[in-house]
């Protein structure tokens, strides 16, 4: 049985390690999204096992809100408990922004696999072959 909690900043060092393991760059702490000091985002454990989190970026956007920087436990190998995880991450996610008076959320993802999870949770493509775009300032 799944349970689900907000993110604590204790989190971060597990989530570098995820990242790593997913050979993602791990984005920095002040990268990531914060709620008064606290990252703003969802893990979704089992027992004692972390499987899967990830982040609700809060917009200017009255309406909206952004989902990012999912990763999962690279050593939870059981295909069906991460599928099972992710969906709930996903809509755990769409809960937080809903509580917060959004009216949508949005995404930008390349991976196939976590696509198919956003497509389970509800999600419907908004276009195809973008590429992002990052200017440093």
């Amino acid at each position: 049985m799944f349970s689900v909690r907000l993110l604590e900043n204790s989190d971060y060092a597990t989530l570098v390690g995820w990242w790593k393991a997913n050979r993602f760059p791990p984005p920095g702490m002040n990268d990531l999204p914060l709620f008064e000091g606290e990252m703003q985002g969802v893990m979704v454990f089992e027992g004692a096992v972390e499987i899967c989190a990830g982040f609700l970026i809060d917009l200017s956007i009255p309406n909206a809100a952004m989902i990012e920087y999912i990763v999962a436990n690279f050593e939870v190998k059981d295909r069906s408990l991460r599928k099972g995880a992710l969906i709930l991450l996903i809509n755990s996610l769409k809960d937080l922004a809903k509580s917060m008076g959004k009216k949508y959320v949005f995404t930008s993802v390349k991976n196939k696999n976590l696509i198919d999870k956003l497509e389970a949770a509800r999600f419907v493509v908004g276009s195809a072959h973008t590429t992002e775009m990052i200017a440093v300032l």
